[in-house]
């Protein structure tokens, strides 16, 4: 009797894991090109790397696709990964006042490139400092360090981060 094909992907996957065909860190081939090389649907696909999966050998970024795990390079998310890098140096320099109460934060960009991360990434770190009241995010302006006894406080005016604003073409 044949093995189920979840068996013999999940055969396939591991032997091109022990072999380099993957390595870590490395990004899988979509579902779809599994299930198109191997004659079976996306959700067997899925069906047969759950197992890799569950024991952390490969795993799943949203949208972005599967990866072989590397120990040497945490996934996002995991102590030593780039957000939780941004998170504690964050934490860090609040905690000793690098980042003053009632004083506002570099910008996104600035703090982006320093960590050599997204401006997404930074903003959801921000995101969540703010639901711990550590900050507060002011759409449109910028970021600034909540003052602990004043937490309605807000940063004097004057000392608001300034934007260009780019606005019509001004022509004599």
């Amino acid at each position: 009797m044949p093995e189920p094909a979840r068996v013999r992907i999940e055969k396939a996957v591991r032997q091109r894991l022990r072999d380099g065909t993957y390595a870590p860190g490395m990004r899988l081939p979509s579902e779809i090109a599994f299930a198109r090389e191997f004659g079976v649907s996306a959700a067997r696909i899925r069906e047969a790397l759950l197992p890799l999966k569950e024991d952390g050998t490969l795993y799943t970024l949203g949208s972005r696709g599967t990866y072989v795990a590397d120990p040497g390079n945490p996934r996002p998310g995991e102590p030593g990964s780039r957000r939780n890098r941004l998170d504690q140096s964050l934490r860090q320099r609040l905690d000793d006042h690098t980042y003053r109460p009632l004083t506002w934060l570099p910008s996104l960009r600035a703090l982006a490139e320093e960590f050599g991360t997204s401006r997404t990434t930074v903003h959801t770190a921000c995101v969540a400092l703010e639901g711990e009241k550590l900050l507060r995010i002011v759409n449109g302006v910028g970021t600034f360090v909540i003052h602990p006894q004043k937490p309605s406080a807000r940063p004097r005016a004057e000392l608001m981060p300034r934007r260009s604003v780019r606005g019509p073409q001004q022509t004599t």
